[in-house]
């Protein structure tokens, strides 16, 4: 994926570059361990959305 002015997006979102200056931090969380039931992701939605955090996840 490219931007208008040719550089390649998406390695300049993994390096966290522009995140500075729109006054964003990089963090990357890892949880691990057993899930037992449903309702993990929904409650760490829940706890994204009222901290005002933005991303994304992978399983």
């Amino acid at each position: 994926m490219q931007d208008g002015r040719g550089s390649r997006t998406l390695d300049r979102v993994a390096r966290g570059e522009g995140l500075r200056e729109a006054g964003m931090r990089r963090a990357q969380i890892l949880i691990q361990g057993i899930v037992q039931g449903v309702g993990f992701r929904p409650f760490v939605y829940g706890l994204a959305k009222r901290w005002g955090l933005k991303g994304w996840v992978l399983n």
